[in-house]
Formats: structure tokens, C-alpha cells, sequence
């Protein structure tokens, strides 16, 4: 009898994780179950030993169905849903993997998955995911022999180069969502043996520029609480720990534009946003300001030139035309993320691309050195993207190697023991998934 590896949430963004296990599923014995509200893809694309089920998360006794009938679920639903997800699947003694952040409302559950006799694996995915992993082979091979000073590290989710105008040099690649709500909660990292918090409203202002070989310079901006990896890569001794996000050269500065606005407010709700156009909708934060040229009141307000890098990407997206919004009502995030649809979902003949780069400092002897590792995806389409491929392997490779008993999990798990990193990593160059390395 096949094993059933259910993928709640399903999207396009799972499709390299589905081709993978699919074309597995014989020498693995298992059926994959998609399980979505949307699965009609699944059903004109049909894969080997893959069942597209419908189903809306909020039908309980159906999403407990299918929860009970699987031996590994795989959670690609929002990351707000994943504690309801686990509560089932520690009910049953099921096993579950995910690649969102690990929450101390998801920490609670361990001792009830231990006595269960099941796994909850999180953080396996790119970000949070590949980037712990290779981090922590990097890591545990430095600190044999030196000691470990600094440790900094940045992932982007970006848009390949190519031949389309875009100032942005950005698309969505992943949940829109997040993007837009990125850098809400602000960031805490170290700094020179100092803790620096910054709030969110200056996240986009404290970039630095990331040189890459080979690629060029790139924007770095802190995200999250990156102290906690004090102790989870056990480096609690370093002066330097930030980890941070990705973007192209001129996008964080326009981004923050949006943020100081209001934007992004995911609790602020427009009612009659079916009555605005993308200009209304600007000028609805801009109220208290006199004048109806909104881009001049912007460029005015922001102390910015009205040709400056920032205003023509704004103006690029459409945020001060007459376009009618689209959307009958939302939150200002909500209705953002509509707009931003318009112009940032990535077109049939687009690429993707993801980078990770990191740079640690080590000493031996007061001999103080470099190490720089990158990593470069090229999606290969609109479907077979970079992000899905660098999300969606991780978590195929590590399945495989649970049910051929090489890696035994119980309780709640990240991926930064070698017996996890060492065969994902291996394995994820065969699918030209390579960091290079250089020491100065």
C-alpha cells in the first residue's frame, strides 16, 4: 500500500516539488495527494501517481480526512495557518514539514510530538531553509580549527535579467502577501558586539551594498530577529550576526517611500476602494496636504526630485494614473498588493533568479580572514521557477531520504545537523544548486 505525502496549499510555487516526487514515486512507494482550493492545474497537467483534491482549509472534517490518510504532510499554506495544521497533525501522530519560521506558538507543541512519535521539520525551504544549511556546513567546518568572528547573510527572491523595461528589476516570485507586508515586525541583529533594533519605518533606509562576483552590487536590509541564531548555529561568541533580504540596486530606497506613506498598513481598511483609482488611493494618505498633482505632493513631501530614480519607479507602477483600482474594498496592504499585481506578476517569457550570499570572518594565530559563498538559481520559466525549484527540493530531497530510513526525525526539527544539511546539500548540486567559495 503507497504512502500518502499530502501538499496542503499547493500552488505553482510547488511544482518542483511535485515533479520530484512524482517522478520518485515508484521507487519511493507513495502517492502525492495536492491538496487546494485551486487545483486545476493538477488536473490538466497530469503527473504520475499525483491526486489533485479540492479543498477549502477552513472544511474541517475534510482537511482532517486528509490529514489522518497521509504519512508526511507538507504545509505550503500561509505561514499564519501552520499552528492550526500542526495542532492536527500532532492529534494523529502525523508527520509535517514546512519551510516557514518555526514560532514559539509552534515551539509549544514539541513534547506532544515526541510522545506522538512524530516529526514537525520547519524551516525547509530557500529562506528560511537552504540558507541555514549551507550556513551550518560552513559553520561546523570553520570552527574545527578557527575562530568564528562575524557571520552575515542575505537571500533575494528576484527577477533575471532581461530585456524588459522594469527600474524595479523586481517581480513577485513568491507569496505577494509577504512581500508586501516585508520588514513589518523590524529587525534586531548585532553589530561590533552592539544589539541594533531597527524599527520598520527605517528598515529600507539601513541598506548596505553586497558586492557579488560576477553579478554586481546588490541591497541588503536586515530582516527579523537574526539574534536568535546566537544560539541555533551555536555561534554565541561572534561580534557580527545579521541575516538579511536581498534586492536590486535602487529598490529599497523607492520601497521605503510606500512604507512612509502607509501603504503597507495591514490594518488601516478602505471601504469604498472600488470608487478610487491608483491616484486616490495615493492621495487618501496625502490628505492633509494641499494640491492635486499627487506625484508633485509626493516629490514635495519626500523631499525627493520629480525625475529622481525613486518617483519614476513609482510612476512606473502606475500609482499616480487614473487606473480604477479594481477592487471593491481591503486593508491598504491588501489593496497595494492588488495594484502592485498589475505590473509585478511575472509575464509567460520572464525569468526568476535567487541569491544567497555569505560572508563570515574568522581568525587563527590573530591571522583574520574572509570567506564569501554565493549561490545562483536561474528559474527556467514562468512555471519552473527558481524559487520553486530552491523551495520545493529541499523538502523533496529530504522525504526521500526519510522514507528510505536514511534520516530518522522526532519531535520539532531545523535543518542544521549534519546528517540533515550534509545528503540535502549533496544532493541539490546534482540539480545545479552550487555555492562558490573564495577566502581572502
Amino acid at each position: 500500500m503507497p504512502k500518502n505525502i499530502s501538499i496542503l496549499g499547493a500552488g505553482k510555487s510547488s511544482i518542483t516539488l511535485i515533479k520530484y516526487l512524482s517522478d520518485l514515486s515508484k521507487q519511493l512507494d507513495i502517492q502525492v495527494k495536492v491538496i487546494a482550493l485551486d487545483v486545476e492545474y493538477f488536473e490538466v497537467n497530469v503527473f504520475k501517481n499525483v491526486i489533485p483534491i479540492k479543498l477549502d482549509i477552513n472544511e474541517e472534517n475534510k482537511l482532517v480526512g486528509c490529514i489522518k490518510d497521509s504519512f508526511i504532510v507538507v504545509s505550503m499554506l500561509p505561514a499564519f495557518l501552520h499552528f492550526k495544521i500542526a495542532k492536527i497533525c500532532c492529534k494523529f501522530s502525523k508527520n509535517l514539514i514546512t519551510a516557514s519560521y518555526l514560532t514559539p506558538e509552534i515551539k509549544s507543541l514539541e513534547t506532544e510530538f515526541f510522545k506522538k512519535n512524530a516529526f514537525l521539520m520547519m524551516e525547509m525551504g530557500l529562506d528560511p531553509g537552504i540558507d541555514h544549511m549551507s550556513a551550518m556546513r560552513i559553520i561546523d567546518r570553520l570552527r574545527k580549527k578557527y575562530e568564528i568572528k562575524s557571520f552575515e547573510s542575505y537571500t533575494g527572491g528576484l527577477l533575471a535579467p532581461n530585456n524588459f523595461y522594469n527600474p524595479w528589476q523586481y517581480k513577485f516570485t513568491w507569496n505577494t502577501s509577504n512581500v508586501v507586508l516585508g520588514g513589518k515586525d523590524g529587525a534586531v541583529y548585532l553589530k561590533d558586539k552592539k544589539e541594533i533594533t531597527i524599527p520598520y519605518k527605517s528598515i529600507f533606509k539601513k541598506i548596505e551594498l553586497i558586492n557579488i562576483p560576477g553579478l554586481g552590487k546588490f541591497e541588503g536590509y536586515a530582516n527579523r530577529d537574526s539574534l536568535k541564531y546566537l544560539e541555533i548555529y551555536d555561534i554565541k561568541n561572534v561580534d557580527t550576526l545579521l541575516r538579511g533580504t536581498l534586492r536590486n540596486k535602487g529598490f529599497c530606497s523607492s520601497w521605503d517611500i510606500i512604507v512612509e506613506l502607509g501603504l503597507t498598513d495591514p490594518n488601516d481598511y478602505i471601504k469604498n476602494a472600488s470608487e478610487m483609482t491608483h491616484k486616490s488611493f495615493i492621495k487618501s494618505k496625502l490628505n492633509h496636504l494641499k494640491g492635486e498633482n499627487v506625484k508633485a505632493l509626493v516629490s514635495s513631501y519626500f523631499k525627493v526630485d520629480s525625475n529622481s530614480e525613486e518617483m519614476n519607479n513609482l510612476e512606473w507602477l502606475g500609482l499616480f494614473s487614473n487606473e480604477p483600482i479594481g477592487v471593491k474594498s481591503g486593508t491598504y496592504a491588501e489593496v497595494l498588493e492588488h495594484i502592485l499585481k498589475k505590473k509585478w506578476t511575472i509575464a509567460n517569457n520572464e525569468k526568476d533568479r535567487v541569491i544567497m550570499f555569505h560572508r563570515l570572518k574568522f581568525s587563527k594565530n590573530g591571522i583574520e580572514k574572509i570567506l564569501e559563498s554565493f549561490l545562483v538559481i536561474e528559474g527556467e520559466n514562468h512555471i519552473d521557477t527558481a524559487m520553486a525549484k530552491s523551495v520545493g527540493l529541499p523538502i523533496g530531497i529530504l522525504i526521500k531520504e526519510i522514507l528510505l530510513n536514511k534520516i530518522t526525525l522526532r519531535g520539532i526539527n531545523l535543518p542544521t545537523s549534519k546528517n540533515i544539511y550534509n545528503p540535502i546539500l549533496k544532493e541539490l548540486e546534482d540539480h545545479n544548486i552550487i555555492f562558490n567559495e573564495t577566502v581572502y
